[in-house]
Formats: structure tokens, C-alpha cells, sequence
């Protein structure tokens, strides 16, 4: 209920047991508190061989939060080679690999996760860190399925499954697949309570996209432009302005 105070006793008690777990204490009351700022200051005074496993884990989340990747990378990799089968060390590992664009070492961290790791509970956050270093990758078809699986998860909710649809969208467009980006794309414009100009224009704009694809064939192109035109002309009188 007071963890200022808390802390504050603790530190009295370091002046008569200077051997007391101070900082290790601190941290947990301050990170549990919400505190990570002072959270992350206790733990940093301790050397991470002192800490277990749930310690290094909150440590390095709290880092990560902070959008401090660097060192939370760094603490999540030490948690990994003493726990490599820990699923907290594999996840951040992941989520700090993606952060920083650096998708092939997020991949192999995700594979640890998934594959080799003793408890782990999957989240969509999991799946969708997992997708980003794969569309990072250009690894497109293993992206969409990755999405895929946040939207077959009980209790997914239906913003989250359209919103999806949209990076599932952006995948088969990688994919020059056409044909299922505007599938995917329709299912969320449908989605959408509220229309605007730039939402509308969505359509309009993955059509303009297939004619500039070297990959399209001048038939498609011919009903790219046409679908494009068709598009642009009823935004037209949407949108007057």
C-alpha cells in the first residue's frame, strides 16, 4: 500500500543488516508497485548471477517496457543461457530481437519459444511479434499464418480479428496475390464502424498497387484501372472536397 515507505524501511534495515537482500527487495516491491523506473534502479545495483529466474524475467520486461531493448536484450540472453528452456527469457528475447528490426535472431527466439521452452502459454502478442519477424524477413506465407492463429485463439476479440485481416492483406499483397490481399482487405473495411477518406481509399489504392507490380499482366492491369477508377470516381462524390 506504500511502497516508498516500504523501501524506506528496508533501507533502515541495510544500515543494521548490511547482508539483507535489499536491492532484490526493492525492486520486486517497486515493479510490483508499477514503479519500473525505481524498480529498474534497485535491480540494477545486483549482479544478475544473485537473482532467479522470475527476477531476471521482471527485470528485463520492465526494461523492455521502458523501450530500453538494448539492455533488456542483454538480460533476457543472460536468463536464456542459464534457463534455456525458460519461456519468459525466449519470449523477450523475441519481442527485443523484433524491436530492434533484427528478425532473423527474433525468429530463431520465437522458434524457442514455441518449440523448446517447458510451460510456455501463447499469447496473441507471441503470434504477432512472431509475424513481424517474419514480414521483416519477407517470410510472407509463414507470416500469415502466424496471423492466423491470433484469430483462432478463444476469446479473441472482433477488432483484434479485423485488424489482422489487414496484415494479412499486406502479406498477400507482398505476395503480388491480389486476389486475396482485396479477400482480406474487404473483410476489414466491412469491419469498420466509421468511415473516412484515407479508409476508403484503401481499395482504390491496393488496385493502383497491382498495376505498378511488375508481376501483374496487362489483362489484370486493364481491371486493376478499371476497379481503381471506379473507386476513385465514387470518392469523388463521397468527398467533394
Amino acid at each position: 500500500t506504500d511502497p516508498n515507505g516500504a523501501v524506506q524501511t528496508l533501507e533502515d534495515l541495510r544500515k543494521q543488516r548490511p547482508d539483507y537482500p535489499v536491492d532484490l527487495i526493492a525492486a520486486e516491491i517497486y515493479s510490483s508497485s508499477g514503479k519500473m523506473k525505481q524498480a529498474n534502479e534497485y535491480y540494477s545495483k545486483v549482479s544478475l548471477d544473485k537473482m532467479k529466474d522470475y527476477q531476471v524475467s521482471d527485470y528485463s520486461t520492465n526494461l523492455f517496457l521502458s523501450q530500453d531493448y538494448a539492455k533488456s536484450l542483454e538480460v533476457a540472453n543472460y536468463g536464456h543461457q542459464k534457463w534455456p528452456r525458460n519461456a519468459s527469457m525466449n519470449r523477450l528475447i523475441m519481442f527485443n530481437e523484433t524491436s530492434n528490426k533484427n528478425y532473423d535472431a527474433a525468429i530463431a527466439a520465437g522458434n524457442n519459444l514455441f518449440n523448446a521452452s517447458d510451460s510456455a502459454k501463447i499469447t496473441a502478442y507471441d503470434y504477432n511479434y512472431y509475424a513481424t519477424a517474419l514480414k521483416g524477413a519477407q517470410k510472407y506465407e509463414e507470416a500469415i499464418k502466424s496471423y492466423e492463429k491470433i484469430q483462432q485463439l478463444k476469446d479473441i476479440d472482433a477488432a483484434t480479428v479485423a485488424e489482422k485481416n489487414k496484415d494479412i492483406s499486406d502479406c498477400y499483397k507482398k505476395l503480388s496475390n491480389y486476389n486475396k490481399a482485396g479477400e482480406y482487405l474487404d473483410k476489414y473495411l466491412k469491419a469498420q464502424t466509421q468511415s473516412s477518406f484515407s479508409l476508403d481509399e484503401t481499395l482504390a489504392t491496393l488496385f493502383a498497387d497491382e498495376l505498378m507490380d511488375d508481376k501483374t499482366t496487362p489483362e489484370r492491369k486493364k481491371e486493376a484501372y478499371a476497379k481503381a477508377d471506379e473507386i476513385y470516381a465514387q470518392l469523388a462524390e463521397k468527398y467533394p472536397t
